[in-house]
């Protein structure tokens, strides 16, 4: 799956509805990021519901090779 389907497939797949998050720094854990997606998704929610800052964070990270979409090669 490229990038841009990625995104296009992860869209809308969050919410959040807990207290107000108005000018909050967020953490957000992540298994592993290989597209940022997920992340970016994510995040846009985060804030779209007043976090001011959102810090992801991972336990790994994945090279994403477009020319290989579902065989990423780790570090």
């Amino acid at each position: 799956m490229h990038l841009g389907e990625r995104r296009s497939n992860i869209s809308g797949a969050f919410d959040y509805s807990g207290p107000s998050l108005a000018g909050q720094t967020v953490g957000v854990l992540d298994d592993v990021v290989t597209t940022g997606a997920t992340a970016n998704e994510c995040a846009r929610v985060l804030r779209d519901h007043g976090a001011r800052r959102v810090i992801v964070f991972a336990y790994a990270r994945a090279n994403y090779n477009p020319a290989t979409p579902n065989a990423p090669v780790f570090d």
